[in-house]
């Protein structure tokens, strides 16, 4: 330990002195630690620490809009349509589909360096938009693009309101071109299934082939409900996700 820790000056050697602000060196959120040699607990250090933070990190960088602001304290959700297009099938059995449609976010998300876990917005008879995703994000804080734009002020207006920009944009903030696509969802605006016959969600995302079932769509590039309901399309046509984040 520096021989002049705690001497209210931030001495050489030592990495931080809470004396020097009327503090104390106790390793407590937010302060040195006893030895002066490293802070304890803080905002930046990559770790959530529980009553004090949403999330955390380690971003030293200015605010990016990677999903967690530079205060640690989360200010917005973020969300994005996919960069890649798939197939009415998303798995073998119908119990899978939604956590593979998730899975598809993920993967997008963390290629973009974006924090927290996301969801599809898509719904089957083995669960709704509205449960996986409304019941999780927090009532008032606004959904974000990538780019900072506002889709919603808060998801009860997206569930009842045209948006106020149109889920366009990619997870990544350097792809800056509007998306303009179908995209799965069987989803009504208010976050319901648009339909509860398998039949209209490509027999609960598990069919992938150009016959009768078909599974309904929105379009990327809308503000009106056809965001998320804008009729149907054959399984085997590619159709793109929304994706949401509903944790930090």
């Amino acid at each position: 330990m520096p021989e002049l820790c705690g001497n209210q000056m931030l001495d050489e050697g030592e990495a931080c002195d809470d004396s020097v602000n009327g503090g104390s060196n106790d390793g407590g959120y937010g302060h040195c630690n006893p030895d002066c040699m490293s802070m304890g607990p803080h905002c930046g250090d990559g770790n959530v620490d529980a009553g004090e933070e949403d999330c955390d990190d380690g971003d030293a960088e200015p605010d990016d809009n990677d999903g967690c602001p530079l205060s640690c304290q989360a200010d917005h959700y973020l969300v994005f349509v996919t960069a890649q297009g798939h197939d009415g099938k998303l798995a073998a059995d119908a119990v899978d589909t939604l956590d593979a449609a998730d899975d598809i976010c993920h993967a997008e998300a963390m290629l973009a360096g974006l924090r927290g876990a996301y969801a599809a917005w898509l719904s089957s008879s083995e669960g709704s938009a509205a449960d996986r995703i409304l019941t999780k994000v927090g009532a008032m804080k606004p959904l974000r693009r990538r780019d900072g734009e506002i889709v919603a002020n808060n998801k009860f207006t997206l569930a009842s309101e045209p948006l106020m920009n149109p889920i366009s944009r990619v997870a990544d903030p350097r792809i800056i071109a509007d998306v303009k696509a179908t995209v799965w969802t069987n989803t009504a605006i208010n976050g319901a299934p648009t339909s509860s016959d398998a039949d209209a969600s490509c027999t609960n995302w598990t069919l992938n082939a150009a016959s009768l079932e078909r599974g309904f769509v929105g379009m990327s590039d809308s503000v009106s409900s056809s965001w998320t309901d804008d009729g149907d399309q054959n399984c085997s046509i590619q159709g793109r996700f929304y994706c949401f984040q509903i944790s930090f």
